[in-house]
């Protein structure tokens, strides 16, 4: 008797911990339309040199969060 209730409390806080996690998951899928595009050069502070012919890869923010 004692395991048959043990397996019930682990069923049941195993089920919170899904209904919680299933619950985030909704909340975060909440998106809104698309914005008008806008050219990244245009953009007053941005460099002309943004777009380049090379294969930059994953770009990464400066320490000083100045430059890509």
């Amino acid at each position: 008797m004692q395991r048959s209730a043990t397996a019930r409390a682990a069923a049941a806080v195993g089920a919170v911990v899904v209904s919680a996690a299933l619950t985030g998951v909704a909340a975060a899928m909440h998106f809104t339309p698309w914005g008008t595009p806008v050219n990244a050069e245009s953009v007053a502070g941005t460099s002309s040199e943004l777009n380049t012919q090379f294969n930059d890869g994953c770009p990464i923010q400066s320490p000083d969060g100045l430059r890509l």
